[in-house]
């Protein structure tokens, strides 16, 4: 008896867990909705600290600017950052091949050695 006990129990302990969990997911999910109606990318970003900083129309014409030039050099630095690093790949995986193939070739040229000297 205190075996079938035990288990129900723990049995509705599992399904109020189970319910708080779904009811944490929700509201999490539908606060994430919310924060992402408001601030959509880096335009929205930008519009809040227009907002905010109480941006006069030359401030923000200003602003505009030195964001677009932002972008334009991150933009420029991952291009740059992403052919390095395939640069950097390319030349891992040629080095690897080269020593696959050296290691190859000495293995080979050792069973010639002994087939040489198993035929003489």
């Amino acid at each position: 008896m205190d075996f079938i006990r035990r288990n129900k129990l723990l049995g509705s302990a599992v399904i109020i867990l189970v319910i708080f969990n779904a009811t944490l997911l929700v509201f999490l999910w539908l606060g994430r909705l919310d924060n992402n109606r408001e601030i959509k990318g880096p335009e929205g970003k930008g519009k809040f600290l227009e907002e905010s900083l109480n941006f006069s129309p030359e401030q923000v014409k200003k602003f505009e600017l030195l964001k677009k030039e932002h972008f334009r050099l991150i933009d420029q630095y991952q291009r740059e950052f992403k052919d390095a690093r395939r640069e950097l790949h390319g030349l891992k995986a040629r080095d690897h091949l080269y020593q696959v193939a050296q290691r190859v070739k000495n293995h080979l040229q050792e069973e010639a050695g002994e087939y040489i000297q198993i035929i003489h």
